[in-house]
């Protein structure tokens, strides 16, 4: 099997696969959408490099590019070494946050609900095979 680079839209389609697969997730009713921001990465646009993820009852129902200021329930940004560190398990995303590495704009009470499932999407992420 070949390596999928990430922050691309192979990569994001390849976690996709894997969430729809796994019974933490599909087992639960989590719904949401995120744009998952990489803050030091540009579009042809001069935008921020922005994937957009819908989430429904469980499952990761679609993933595309968008833009930083779409309308999501939440936004997630980090610049590439951030998020590769978070993905990869080497860093706490509380701890992100805390020391400002991270940010996170949403519902905190949701998280905290669904917070064994999306704790769980680190483990997914760690399994996928991905060159960085």
């Amino acid at each position: 099997m070949t390596k999928v680079k990430y922050a691309t839209m192979d990569y994001f389609k390849l976690l996709q696969e894997a969430i729809n697969k796994d019974p933490i997730f599909t087992n639960s009713d989590y719904t949401s959408t995120w744009a998952y921001i990489f803050t030091d990465k540009t579009t042809e646009t001069g935008l921020p490099l922005t994937y957009i993820l819908t989430w429904e009852n469980g499952r990761l129902k679609d993933v595309r590019l968008g833009t930083p200021d779409e309308m999501t329930e939440y936004k997630f940004k980090a610049d590439y070494k951030t998020w590769t560190e978070l993905v990869q398990g080497k860093l706490d995303a509380s701890r992100a946050m805390f020391t400002g590495k991270y940010k996170m704009e949403g519902p905190m009470s949701k998280l905290m609900k669904y917070s064994k499932v999306l704790g769980h999407l680190t483990d997914v992420t760690k399994t996928l095979d991905v060159e960085y």
